[in-house]
C-alpha cells in the first residue's frame, strides 16, 4: 500500500469512526496478525459469531482466510461472509455469471443499524503512515477517503460531470472529469456496487421520462457506465 492509498484509507476510518461512536459504539482499533488478535479476543469474549464481507482482493488476503477459516471452525466459531459485490466463488464456469451479478445488483440495500450496543472503549488510534514506514509520495491533489465524499462524487457524476462519459473516459485529458473517480471508494468498502448501480439505473430511468438537455448524451453514457460496472 503507497503512502497515498493510506491517506485514502485513514480517512474512511476516521469517517467510519465518528459515525459509529454517534450510535453508542467507536471503532475498535487492534494491531497484528488477524489470527494472533481473534486468539486475544476469545479470552476475553465469549465469540459464537464472526461477521465481515467475503474479501476479493490478492493471495495476500486469501491465504489470510484460510488460516482464519481454521481457527474459527477449531474454536466452534461460524464465519459469517457476506458478499459485498459482483464476484461469485467457485463457478464451475461462466454461463450464468452475468444473471448472478444482476440478480446480486438487484437485492434490496440493508439498511445501516440506528443504534449499537457498547461492548469497549478504543485503545489504539490509527497509526500514521510515517509509523508504518510508507514513504511520502507527495501527491497533493489526490482524493480525499470518506462515504460522505464518496456519496458526493456519485452524485456529481450522475446529475453533472458524466454527461460525455461516452466519449471522454478514453482520454487523460478529459476522463479525469468526465469519469465517475469512484475507485478507491468501492475498493476500500465506503460505497458497494449494488449501490452505485441501483442509483445509476434509477437516474438512467429518469433520463428516459424527462426532457433533460443532452438526453441522448446521457442515455449513452448511463449505458456505457453500468455495463463497466461488471
Amino acid at each position: 500500500m503507497s503512502h497515498r492509498q493510506y491517506l485514502f484509507l485513514s480517512e474512511c476510518l476516521e469517517e467510519l469512526n465518528t459515525e459509529l461512536t454517534k450510535l453508542g459504539q467507536s471503532l475498535a482499533i487492534m494491531l497484528g496478525d488477524a489470527v494472533e488478535i481473534f486468539e486475544q479476543l476469545i479470552q476475553k469474549y465469549n465469540i459464537k459469531n464472526v461477521w465481515s464481507h467475503q474479501e476479493t482482493w490478492n493471495d495476500w488476503t486469501y491465504q489470510r482466510d484460510i488460516k482464519l477459516e481454521k481457527f474459527f471452525k477449531q474454536n466452534n466459531i461460524v464465519w459469517h461472509q457476506p458478499y459485498q459485490n459482483g464476484v461469485v466463488r467457485c463457478l464451475a464456469d461462466r454461463d450464468n455469471w452475468a444473471l448472478l451479478w444482476h440478480q446480486r445488483m438487484s437485492e434490496k440495500i440493508i439498511r445501516a443499524p440506528t443504534k449499537l450496543k457498547f461492548i469497549c472503549e478504543n485503545q489504539i488510534k490509527i497509526p500514521t503512515a510515517e509509523s508504518l514506514g510508507l514513504e511520502y509520495d507527495n501527491c497533493y491533489k489526490r482524493q480525499k477517503g470518506g462515504r460522505i465524499r464518496a456519496l458526493r462524487i456519485l452524485d456529481s457524476f450522475l446529475y453533472q460531470r458524466g454527461c460525455g462519459y461516452t466519449k471522454e473516459m478514453s482520454s487523460p485529458v478529459t476522463a479525469f472529469k468526465s469519469c465517475s473517480r469512484l475507485s478507491p471508494y468501492i475498493a476500500f468498502g465506503v460505497i458497494s456496487l449494488k449501490e452505485i448501480y441501483q442509483k445509476a439505473t434509477q437516474r438512467e430511468r429518469e433520463i428516459k421520462e424527462s426532457r433533460v438537455k443532452n438526453k441522448t448524451k446521457w442515455l449513452s453514457a448511463m449505458r456505457s457506465f453500468l455495463s463497466r460496472l461488471r
